[in-house]
């Protein structure tokens, strides 16, 4: 290898140990503001309560749509 490649593969480590450095305090904010907004310490567990909350929306949505049912239905016996 010439002179010229390893500087520029040096360089090249060098951007990419920034780069992971520069993801890593990402993932640990993003972590900490899991834990302190949702009180999840794991992406897991925020999945978990993603889906929960999912489940949780589909429910009052199914509410909301019988009680909407309900309400025309009484309307139309006016």
């Amino acid at each position: 290898m010439k002179t010229e490649e390893l500087i520029e593969l040096q360089e090249e480590i060098e951007e990419r140990k920034t780069q992971k450095a520069q993801l890593e305090g990402e993932r640990n904010a993003i972590l900490k503001q899991l834990q302190e907004e949702w009180n999840c310490k794991t992406v897991k567990k925020a999945q978990q309560l993603i889906e929960e909350k999912e489940l949780e929306i589909s429910r009052l949505e199914g509410e909301i749509e019988n009680e909407m049912e309900e309400l025309e239905t009484s309307l139309k016996q006016l």
